[in-house]
């Protein structure tokens, strides 16, 4: 796969640029509307659901990204390009998220279920394309500016809910986010000008060539096939035996159902786990790479913990109401939409493994001010500065990270590697809730005590990233 000479390769101009951050405002519509707010409230509030039914519909959906997110990169990868799988599984989120409440509540769970996929796995290709609309001189400010749009999605979503659920209910709502999706992605697909990377080939070739990059590669790196599928079978009866042990303990209420489908979806993660051994292995060829998605996840896994967990957190360890929770929130996401595009400059200049780091100490900052609030009952207002500090940090991290694979990843396995960021995303995903609820509640030490254990995963990640 001979790539095409520099040359051949278009400049990105500013209608590209902003094109593709505008998909970054896109799926934020989806992800917050559909994702966070409305269609669980829709399951069961409207439809007499349990809280279950939306876990396990989320649940499956990343357990399948999970198990397939490095073979989609692959794909773009012997493709030799990202737009043509952008714009399929948009159209296909958008189109079943159009469909959500049509029918009963097992057919919309099922739309959710694909809806969710086609959006995460379609964030793989979205990612890949910075390449294509930025230069190493101003990759950072790119990624930036899709950050803040992005964050400013979130107002746009939360918005339209304010507005019109009264009016139009949660179907409407629906409707409406696959509608506001679509508009705001169509620049991307209609001005983003990708260079075609290398001959393709036929369909076949294609799909040959991307299972041999993962399948393939995994096979050939299994040296003792006894050995393997012992260590599959020790791993299966330790999570089989934990999932057992989690709901007897807990007398079968959904937090020990959760976790159940959590340990089973572990069960057949380590059958499947060949499709992940290639790609896993092969970013160890990379200097750097494998050190940087595994401190990933364990600067993204505290981040996203903290972001579930601090409306419960402000309400029940720092006194706020209802409404300063709101607001608190509303100002964090204000502050990452600015953050965002100013860590993008940042980045330009000192590179992104600088500031990540710089982003990693204002994460330990916080965290550890959030923690000694509520321990030594200090005044409030505190909080809303440590707010502040945390909606800066949330805007650099992802506006630092992103470029920061480009620089450890060569260009043909772009998409491989995009697959394997967005799977330890993914994983981090499970780890931290299980970790807050284990600190806080089995062992009895509280919230605080909770908030400094990912503490410790910053710290962690940030030794980690000091060896990339």
């Amino acid at each position: 796969m001979a790539s095409l000479p520099p040359a051949a390769q278009p400049q990105p101009t500013r209608l590209s640029i902003l094109s593709w951050a505008l998909y970054d405002l896109a799926n934020t519509t989806f992800s917050i509307n559909i994702v966070s707010l409305y269609f669980s409230l829709w399951v069961v509030n409207q439809m007499g659901g349990a809280d279950a039914d939306y876990g396990y519909a989320n649940s499956f959906s990343m357990a399948l990204l999970f198990f397939t997110a490095p073979i989609l990169g692959a794909f773009s990868d012997q493709a030799g390009r990202r737009k043509p799988f952008l714009v399929v599984t948009t159209l296909l989120c958008v189109t079943m998220t159009a469909l959500l409440g049509a029918g009963g509540l097992a057919f919309s769970l099922a739309l959710f279920i694909g809806a969710n996929y086609m959006f995460q796995g379609g964030l793989i290709f979205y990612d890949a394309l910075l390449p294509a609309v930025s230069t190493e001189e101003n990759r950072g400010r790119v990624s930036g500016l899709g950050i803040g749009l992005g964050y400013l999605g979130s107002f746009i979503g939360v918005a339209t809910g304010l507005l019109f659920l009264d009016r139009i209910g949660y179907t409407g709502i629906f409707r409406a986010t696959a509608l506001l999706f679509l508009l705001f992605a169509l620049p991307c697909f209609l001005f983003v000008r990708e260079p075609l990377l290398h001959g393709a080939g036929s369909l076949a070739r294609v799909v040959r060539g991307a299972f041999s990059q993962t399948y393939g590669r995994g096979i050939r790196t299994i040296d003792n096939w006894p050995r393997y599928f012992a260590l599959w079978a020790a791993i299966g009866v330790a999570q089989g035996a934990l999932a057992v042990l989690l709901v007897a303990l807990a007398g079968r209420q959904p937090l020990a159902w959760f976790l159940l489908i959590g340990a089973l979806a572990g069960l057949v993660e380590s059958l499947v786990l060949l499709p992940v051994v290639g790609p896993m292995l092969h970013a160890t060829r990379y200097r750097g790479l494998a050190r940087f998605l595994v401190g990933r996840v364990f600067y993204t896994d505290p981040i996203n913990t903290l972001i579930v967990f601090m409306g419960i957190y402000a309400i029940n360890e720092v006194g706020f109401s209802q409404g300063e929770t709101q607001g608190l929130l509303l100002i964090s996401i204000a502050v990452a939409v600015a953050g965002g595009i100013l860590w993008g400059v940042v980045v330009d200049r000192i590179g992104p493994k600088r500031a990540l780091n710089i982003v990693l100490v204002m994460w330990m900052a916080a965290l550890a001010a959030v923690a000694l609030i509520a321990l030594l009952d200090l005044s409030r207002w505190l909080f809303w500065g440590v707010a502040t500090v945390a909606g800066v940090a949330l805007g650099g991290t992802w506006a630092a990270d992103r470029p920061y694979l480009l620089r450890l990843a060569p260009p043909q396995f772009v998409g491989e590697f995009y697959g394997l960021y967005a799977m330890v995303g993914r994983f981090a995903a499970i780890i931290g809730p299980f970790l807050w609820g284990y600190v806080a509640d089995t062992l009895g030490l509280g919230r605080p005590a909770a908030v400094l254990s990912l503490l410790v995963f910053i710290v962690i990640a940030f030794v980690i990233l000091q060896g990339v």
